[in-house]
Formats: structure tokens, C-alpha cells, sequence
């Protein structure tokens, strides 16, 4: 009875323990992330997005600023006062006594209310009005593209950085690999030399390469895992926080030609429409600044009523007045102000217009490296798949001799190393081709 009781909690003790440490082996499971919810992920807590999106917006308040100008004015007022005045004395004089004697006012007490409304109006001043709301539409559209354009560099990083984890990833693979290889050659090596088939020197040769595929096994995990930190950076998570991508390389058709991606180009590529917005902004500006060399003409009228009483039902009967002025104002001389601001907006809206040929230039020059990438890294991406395949097959045949003894350690060793470096060219290739249809993504901005 005892004895059954012991094994029982022994039983439930190894439950508690593995329960334990299976619990643990989840806790520290890496997180599967697909790409598209890193992209997520990177966008909802990047600073640098938020700034520009804060921007866009206040941008278009600036719009709603603009209209003032050229909206009526409207003001009305209402006010009562009283006033009292107190006792005055003075020297008053008397016919009863026939002399000067003192005297005193008695307090007087006088009310007034008044109300009124008045409306003004620029009608004219030079265009500037009319150009201000202009150049604030054009400002809050160049702030849009400009969040736009953060947006794509942000995705555009966050691929690059995901396909770097997914290549590093295969590579900690393919080393994998290479040390089971390496593993068994050793171990083949060494009873081969024990059935005297094989000298020392193969022994060591094997050894030695054992240990640099090991070697090669630790630098491939070095750098997967600073791949993993590069990753959780942009990602705005703790750099340390373990990861593990989800998605694989493919091998996407792109349907452009050099022309149709330039052509999508010119009409989505976001820092190209922000630069056209801005020479928009910079043209309305400096035909703003020209108005103020032109006459402006305003009107104000006004209604306003006055009495001792407050009698509001009387404010459009009696005591009131009201005003119409039109002004016709002419800018002779006011500090050679006008000029300079003019003369800068003109400055200003050749650099815009610059601006907006060197962006159309480099917008051009990022699709055609774009484009020109893809077709190489897809020719590359089939050459080293054949390349991998060929390196595998001698690699069986060398393994093969070797057995045999119709090769040497040495002649297996370099069918070992090519092979290796056919598998690490072919994940470059895939790696390079993903990351150059992402790069003509961004060019166009898709």
C-alpha cells in the first residue's frame, strides 16, 4: 500500500514537472510574424509617421485659415452704464444778506445703453485672398503626399529587414545541414582509418572540416539573431524579443516594362507629387506677393443705436444711425516691403521649381535601377538554382567515389564546400530578386 502510494507522487510529481516545464518551453516560444503584420506593427507606433500625419493635419486647418480672407467680418456689441455724479459745492450769492454764501449740487444720475453690428469686407486686394486659399490646398496636399511617402519608406524598410531575417533563417538551415555533413564525414573518415582504408590525414582533414562548419553554423546564427534585433527595432519592440518570420521567398511576376513603371511612376510615386504641389504652393505665394502692389477695396457697414432707456423693441425706430464706407487704398511706399517679399517668392518658386526637376530625374533613375535589378536577380535566382542543383549532384558522386576509394578526403571536402556556397548564392538570389520587386514598388509607389 505504501509502495503505491509513493509511486502515485512520484507520478503526480513528474506531471507537475514536465506540466512545468512545457509551460516554460511555450512561454519562450517565438513569436510567428507574417510580413504584412510586421508592416502593421511598424506603422502603428513609428514616430516619424505620426509627426507627418500631425502635419498633414494641421495642414488643413491652415486651409480652413485661409478662407478669412476672403469670408464678411461680422461684429456686434451691447453695453449699458451708469453714471452718478456727486454733490458739488460752490459760492452762491445771496440778495437776502447781499453777500456770497456756500451751496451745494445735489447727485445726478444719467443712464445710457447702446448696441450694434458691423460688417466688413475685403473685396479686392490684388488677388492675394484668392491665392492664399490656393497655396494653403496646395500645401495640405504636399503634406499628404509627404505622410504618403513615409508610409512606403516605412514598409519598404520593414521588407527589407523581414527578408534579411528570412535569409538568415535558411542560412542557419543550410549550416545545419553542412554540420551533419561535416559529422558524418568525420565519423566515416574515422572507420575508415580504423579498417586501415584511410590515412591519418584524412582523419584530420575531416576534423578540420568539422569544425569550420561548426564554425560557420555559429556566425549563421549570430547573424540571424541581429537580424531578429534589426527587425525588432523598426518594429519599436525590445531588440532582444525572439522572433521567427512566417512568410517565404517567392518568385512574384512583375508586369512593367521600364516604360509602364516610369509612366506609374510620374503619376504615384508620392515625393514626385509632393514636389509638384510644393512648386503649386510656391507660384500661388508669389502671385500672392505680387497683389500687394495692387489696390485694395473694402466696405464696412454698421448699425448702432443709443438711448437712456433700455427699449430694445425702439432699436430700429429711434436714436440709431448707420454707416456704409467703402476704402480704396493704394500702396505708394511702405519700406520697400512688397519688393522683398515678392522678390523671395519668386526665389523661392524657382527652387521649388528645381526641386521638382531633380525629384522627376531621380524618380526616373530609382525605376530604371529598380528594373534593371529584377531582371538581373531573376536571371541570377535561375542560374543558382541550377548552380545548386549541379553542386548537389557532384557532391553525391564525390560521396559516392569516396566511399569507394575513388576519391580523396580532399576531393569530397570541396564538393562539400561547393555545395554549400550553391545553396548560400541561391538564397542571395531570392533574397536579392524579393527585395528588388520591393525596391520598384517603392520607385513607383505602390
Amino acid at each position: 500500500m505504501q509502495k503505491s502510494f509513493k509511486l502515485l507522487r512520484i507520478t503526480i510529481s513528474l506531471i507537475i514537472v514536465f506540466g512545468f516545464v512545457g509551460g516554460v518551453v511555450g512561454f519562450v516560444r517565438a513569436e510567428k510574424l507574417t510580413l504584412e503584420e510586421c508592416i502593421a506593427l511598424a506603422k502603428k507606433g513609428n514616430l516619424e509617421l505620426r509627426s507627418a500625419y500631425n502635419s498633414y493635419r494641421s495642414s488643413k486647418e491652415n486651409v480652413w485659415q485661409s478662407y478669412s480672407g476672403i469670408l464678411p467680418r461680422i461684429d456686434s456689441w451691447i453695453s449699458g452704464s451708469r453714471t452718478v455724479i456727486g454733490p458739488t459745492g460752490y459760492l452762491r450769492w445771496d440778495q437776502n444778506t447781499s453777500r456770497f454764501v456756500n451751496a451745494s449740487t445735489g447727485i445726478s444720475v444719467s443712464k445710457s445703453y447702446s448696441a450694434g453690428i458691423s460688417l466688413s469686407e475685403t473685396i479686392f486686394n490684388g488677388g492675394a485672398n484668392i491665392y492664399n486659399i490656393y497655396s494653403a490646398k496646395a500645401d495640405k496636399e504636399s503634406k499628404r503626399y509627404q505622410y504618403i511617402k513615409t508610409e512606403k519608406d516605412i514598409i519598404y524598410s520593414v521588407k527589407e529587414k523581414y527578408y534579411n531575417l528570412l535569409k538568415a533563417k535558411m542560412m542557419v538551415d543550410v549550416r545545419k545541414d553542412g554540420v551533419k555533413r561535416g559529422e558524418e564525414q568525420l565519423k566515416y573518415a574515422q572507420s575508415r582509418y580504423e579498417l586501415g582504408a584511410a590515412s591519418i590525414s584524412d582523419v584530420l582533414k575531416a576534423k578540420v572540416q568539422y569544425g569550420q562548419d561548426k564554425l560557420d553554423l555559429v556566425d549563421a546564427k549570430n547573424t540571424y539573431n541581429l537580424a531578429k534585433a534589426d527587425l525588432n527595432n523598426i518594429l519599436n519592440r525590445p531588440i532582444d524579443s525572439d522572433i521567427e518570420p512566417v512568410d517565404e521567398f517567392t518568385t512574384p511576376k512583375v508586369n512593367y516594362d521600364y516604360e509602364s513603371a516610369y509612366k506609374a511612376a510620374l503619376e504615384r510615386q508620392p515625393i514626385l507629387l509632393q514636389a509638384s504641389q510644393d512648386l503649386k504652393t510656391a507660384k500661388y505665394r508669389k502671385l500672392s506677393a505680387r497683389g500687394g502692389w495692387l489696390p485694395s477695396l473694402s466696405v464696412r457697414g454698421s448699425y448702432a443705436w443709443n438711448d437712456e432707456s433700455l427699449h430694445l423693441g425702439k432699436i430700429f425706430d429711434e436714436n440709431y444711425q448707420w454707416n456704409i464706407t467703402g476704402t480704396l487704398n493704394f500702396n505708394i511706399f511702405e519700406g520697400f516691403q512688397t519688393k522683398a517679399q515678392y522678390n523671395s517668392s519668386k526665389i523661392a518658386y524657382k527652387m521649388a521649381e528645381d526641386n521638382f526637376h531633380s525629384v522627376r530625374n531621380a524618380v526616373a533613375l530609382e525605376v530604371m535601377q529598380a528594373y534593371l535589378g529584377i531582371q538581373k536577380s531573376r536571371e541570377n535566382m535561375k542560374l543558382t538554382e541550377e548552380s545548386r542543383k549541379s553542386a548537389e549532384e557532384d557532391y553525391n558522386i564525390v560521396k559516392e567515389k569516396y566511399t569507394l576509394g575513388a576519391a580523396t578526403i580532399l576531393d569530397l571536402i570541396d564538393a562539400e564546400v561547393s555545395y554549400k556556397q550553391a545553396e548560400a548564392n541561391h538564397i542571395q538570389a531570392l533574397y536579392d530578386y524579393n527585395l528588388a520587386v520591393s525596391q520598384l514598388e517603392k520607385a513607383i509607389g505602390l
